[in-house]
């Protein structure tokens, strides 16, 4: 009935060599190029200079946010119950293509948002070669495919 606000802990600037273990996992999860970024890339689009974390606990999940120090946008996400990094909105918005994409209708968008599930018949064809079951997937109205 009442939802509560988050409990974000206080940021911590990360470290080079954590910040370096995140660009690693993140390579491999979503099966980037390694030889093709360059660090001002990854700078730019994934991982800024300076980032801070946090710990942030909700009623049902407890995780770390990091975010980007300058414009203080989050940028990266993980629980504890998957240990995977998840992009944020922001992070999508800069690289769509990080994940594979979903269209659908924009009256679909909207019931998602307020919660339910997306089925196949919400969705339009063609689906990218990426999609399996249970498989992190980005979603964007048909009517502007550019906006996730």
């Amino acid at each position: 009935m009442f939802k509560k606000r988050p409990i974000i802990k206080s940021f911590s600037n990360l470290r080079n060599s954590e910040r370096r273990k995140l660009v690693k996992a993140t390579i491999t999860d979503y099966t980037l190029p390694e030889l093709s970024l360059s660090s001002k890339f990854l700078e730019q689009y994934l991982f800024p200079k300076v980032i801070e974390k946090a710990v942030f606990k909700t009623r049902t999940v407890t995780g770390t946010i990091y975010v980007d120090k300058n414009t203080g946008k989050p940028i990266w996400f993980e629980t504890r119950d998957s240990k995977r990094l998840r992009p944020t909105l922001y992070t999508l918005w800069k690289s769509p293509y990080l994940l594979p994409i979903v269209h659908t209708p924009a009256d679909v968008v909207k019931r998602l948002i307020n919660g339910a599930d997306l089925m196949i018949p919400g969705c339009i064809p063609p689906f990218d070669s990426e999609l399996v079951e249970g498989a992190l997937v980005s979603i964007s109205a048909i009517e502007s495919p550019k906006v996730i």
